[in-house]
């Protein structure tokens, strides 16, 4: 089996070159000149992150195109916090020169085949040949109007939960006790947790919208990304949430058997990619997403701020503990 070092970076670059080479309409310049050029529209909206082996993604455990589909969805979150629309992503890879070649060509799949379910292009990027394995990725939108931002919240705001929290979580638990075979529902958490999905239509149509919404996206668990939003707005959150759609019977029995903490996962578990979001009151956010397919909550409200937590966190009946730095990948 052919390895980096083998090939080479020049070679390395032709093979991934065949498979980021997707056209857009806005990029008249990509892959193989010394930059991309983009004919852009609206307001630029950029983000960068990067996700590291051991640290991101359990390497024994974590198939190949998931890593890259990971490395998308992190920024295409961000994307969709925002409101924009996906255009184009720079990827820069650092990478052992040991790591056979076949897979990164499907890490890299992983990650084109998100992008395009989103419209986006792979518009360029850097390969470091040596080190830990890391994928960083660049990621641009446009947006037309104002861009949703964390600091427009307002005391008597409500609050909305778009997607799923906990799932990931779970799935993470799930993958590392290596048990076979698990429930159905389970097994739905480990697929979460592999190829989070970043919720850029809700995104984009709750921008497009118009209304004053402050919004975030749940990357690192939903106490620590809902406490960014009500320091950035200045008001004090009050959430509270039943039991989640995602947890059946056969998932709250597994979750029992191998003593995972759903409610914790729920409140502190990271990698969902949910969005949170606030609204004036008259504002329904289920009817406004009538047409994306995902799960649309209310889970609380906000109130003028006092003294102490910024937050309060209530899963099925149980206050949760806030105490930490919240969700720690790896």
């Amino acid at each position: 089996m052919t390895t980096i070092s083998e090939l080479g970076e020049d070679g390395l670059l032709h093979e991934l070159s065949a498979v980021f080479r997707a056209p857009h309409e806005q990029l008249t310049c990509g892959i193989g000149d010394d930059a991309a050029v983009l004919a852009w529209r609206g307001d630029l909206v950029a983000t960068v992150d990067s996700i590291e082996a051991g640290t991101d993604w359990l390497v024994d455990k974590t198939p190949r195109d998931a890593i890259g589909w990971r490395a998308a969805a992190v920024n295409l979150s961000d994307l969709a916090a925002m409101g924009a629309r996906p255009v184009a992503l720079l990827c820069a890879l650092d990478l052992p020169g040991a790591l056979p070649i076949d897979d990164v060509l499907k890490s890299a799949r992983g990650l084109a085949e998100l992008a395009s379910r989103h419209g986006a292009s792979i518009a360029g990027g850097d390969i470091s040949i040596g080190g830990s394995e890391r994928w960083s990725v660049t990621a641009m939108g446009d947006v037309h109007g104002r861009a949703m931002t964390r600091d427009r919240a307002r005391p008597g705001d409500a609050v909305w939960l778009i997607g799923e929290v906990g799932m990931a979580a779970v799935g993470l638990a799930a993958c590392r006790m290596d048990t076979e075979p698990l429930p159905r529902s389970i097994q739905r958490c480990v697929d979460r947790h592999l190829r989070p999905r970043p919720l850029v239509d809700a995104g984009r149509a709750l921008q497009q919208h118009g209304s004053r919404l402050a919004a975030i996206d749940v990357s690192d668990g939903l106490a620590r990304d809902a406490g960014h939003l009500a320091r950035s707005s200045g008001v004090h959150l009050e959430l509270a949430m039943d039991r989640p759609n995602w947890l059946d019977d056969e998932a709250q029995r597994w979750c029992e058997s191998a003593d995972v903490d759903w409610r914790a996962a729920c409140a502190s578990g990271g990698d969902d990619y949910a969005l949170v979001v606030t609204a004036p009151r008259h504002e329904d956010i289920a009817a406004i997403l009538s047409d994306v397919e995902v799960s649309v909550r209310r889970i609380g409200h906000a109130r003028a701020t006092g003294a102490g937590e910024r937050l309060a966190i209530v899963v099925n009946g149980r206050s949760c503990a806030l105490s930490g730095g919240g969700f720690v990948h790896g």
